[in-house]
């Protein structure tokens, strides 16, 4: 595996289709119930198809409404089934412990904030600003919103 948190986290999971797959379902699960802006840094190209993807980052905004906060009891079950599927394998006390620290940083902060989910940048992007620039995008969205 590539990425040492993944493995951490899966440490069973170790055909690479099951880890894509895994990571694409993860990902569309967060997009659909999520609060989350993704933004994406790419390298521009002749063919915006083809562009190089130099980093990305996710914020939670404090202004949207999750859909999964107008969820019927039908989708709060099929939601719980779902998100035990993708916990398949995983090291739960690895995932409990993240969890806890996330709530607790998460609690220290009162009312409606920016909060940074990821930022991540290419190996070969690391030190010309795109993580800076992503960072910057969201710390600015803040200060207009007067928001922490």
């Amino acid at each position: 595996m590539n990425n040492p948190l993944t493995h951490a986290k899966y440490p069973y999971m170790t055909d690479p289709t099951a880890q894509l797959e895994h990571a694409v379902s993860l990902f569309q699960y967060n997009l659909r119930k999520s609060k989350n802006i993704y933004l994406k840094a790419t390298l521009a190209t002749d063919d915006d198809i083809d562009a190089k993807i130099l980093g990305f980052v996710v914020w939670d905004d404090p202004e949207a409404v999750s859909i999964k906060e107008t969820f019927t009891q039908s989708e709060i079950e099929q939601d719980r089934v779902f998100r035990k599927k993708l916990m398949d394998g995983a090291d739960m006390t690895l995932m409990q412990s993240m969890a806890e620290e996330h709530d607790a940083a998460e609690s220290k902060v009162n009312g409606k904030h920016w909060y940074l989910g990821n930022l991540v940048v290419a190996k070969d992007a690391q030190g010309m600003g795109v993580g800076s620039a992503l960072l910057d995008w969201g710390l600015q969205k803040a200060d207009v919103a007067n928001l922490p």
